[in-house]
């Protein structure tokens, strides 16, 4: 997604691709890389920047990640 724009509320995301292969990189740890896409439930209204994703279908709930590392999955 362009810088600024958030994906919508409970739409499916996925991982922004020069965000993914920056964990493929560095991070093969990451939650993130276990799931290939998304529910993504919001920005936390405290701490701006960051949101919540559910991964799809397993259930997984992560939160504090930067809403510009994920963009919506195209309909």
């Amino acid at each position: 997604m362009p810088e600024g724009i958030m994906p919508r509320q409970h739409a499916l995301v996925r991982l922004a691709k020069e965000h993914k292969n920056w964990l493929e990189s560095n991070d093969k740890s990451s939650p993130l890389l276990s799931h290939e896409v998304f529910v993504y439930l919001g920005e936390i209204p405290n701490m701006r920047g960051h949101c919540i994703v559910v991964g799809h279908p397993h259930g997984a709930v992560m939160s504090d990640y930067h809403v510009d590392n994920f963009e919506e999955v195209p309909e």
